[in-house]
């Protein structure tokens, strides 16, 4: 999953979560927020974000993972995350994560995300149908001008 290029005129960029979220292999970068860019948590004793084996980077202010209002810090890591600044990055110390980083994605990085998105799409396609056709085919489009 991927949740790139989305703004907020207040809270929640990418996502912002006040009950249950759980994040696995996702991609979270590019989004603009008043607070909490990236995933922004509302800090209630119920609210759970867990993310595993996800990139939390590149959203706007250095806020990639933000406990926006309360105490309790309820981001869980399962491990193997690459997140960025934010309060809530003490939750990412789980193994093979890496957190506080900056920019560790290579140059051209957008250009590629179609190609990493094809396959899902092609299975969404088949089995779904609807709009899933569509995102195939402009995903394929996309992936035939970066191979070219």
């Amino acid at each position: 999953m991927t949740i790139d290029g989305n703004t907020a005129t207040d809270e929640g960029g990418g996502v912002l979560n006040f009950d249950t979220a759980t994040f696995i292999n996702a991609t979270i970068t590019g989004n603009t927020a008043g607070g909490g860019s990236g995933i922004g948590l509302a800090g209630l004793a119920a609210a759970t974000t867990s993310v595993t084996a996800s990139v939390v980077v590149e959203n706007d202010a250095d806020d990639n993972v933000q406990l926006l209002s309360g105490t309790t810090n309820s981001f869980s890591s399962g491990g193997y995350n690459i997140v960025g600044g934010g309060n809530g990055i003490a939750a990412f110390a789980a193994s093979g994560g890496v957190s506080g980083v900056e920019f560790p994605l290579a140059d051209g990085w957008r250009e590629r995300v179609p190609l990493h998105q094809l396959a899902p799409l092609i299975v969404h396609a088949i089995k779904f149908g609807g709009g899933y056709a569509a995102a195939t085919d402009e995903a394929a489009r996309s992936v035939r001008r970066l191979l070219a």
